[in-house]
């Protein structure tokens, strides 16, 4: 639940921070706006090819990989200052979003049986919940305080990379079992 709830925060800060962001580096809002079409665009198509090649490799090491490339992003947008930079750190993000998103409810039973399976999903839930009530106004918080949003993507970054981690553990502890 840790694991999925560091790594929804950066979903939550880029939808409802991204035109702030990017309107504050001094781009248009229509950047911003495009940026979270490209993640749109780019999940939906990454959700019918990463779960296919999870297949091949493994969901929990694909999850894992999406759901750190999720991270990355959001630690590259403290430095993204250009139209393209943001195009191409939302693209990253969208890819790697919808690979995470097509592989959450199997690997929900993969990590940890199909029994309960539905109890398991609802505290999944949660961990969204959780997510979407912190880390908005949480990074509206850091930016008033610190008047950008550099910091809370490098944070919200490296804490979604922890949660991929956890999520990692969690896989291995599965296949002992």
């Amino acid at each position: 639940m840790l694991g999925w709830t560091l790594i929804y925060t950066t979903l939550y800060t880029l939808m409802s921070h991204l035109v702030l962001h990017v309107t504050d580096v001094g781009l248009a809002r229509q950047v911003g706006v495009t940026a979270i079409a490209i993640v749109g665009v780019t999940t939906s198509a990454a959700r019918l090819g990463l779960g296919v090649l999870s297949d091949r490799m493994g969901r929990v090491s694909i999850f894992v990989v999406c759901s750190t490339v999720m991270g990355l992003s959001m630690a590259a947008l403290a430095v993204a200052q250009s139209p393209l930079a943001v195009f191409a750190v939302a693209a990253a993000y969208g890819i790697s979003y919808g690979g995470n998103g097509a592989l959450l409810s199997p690997l929900v039973a993969d990590l940890f049986g199909n029994e309960n399976l539905n109890t398991l999903y609802g505290m999944l839930s949660f961990a969204f919940a959780v997510s979407g009530l912190a880390a908005p106004p949480i990074a509206g918080a850091v930016f008033q305080r610190m008047g950008g949003y550099a910091s809370i993507f490098l944070a919200f970054g490296a804490l979604c990379v922890v949660g991929a981690g956890c999520i990692g553990v969690a896989g291995r502890l599965a296949a002992r079992e």
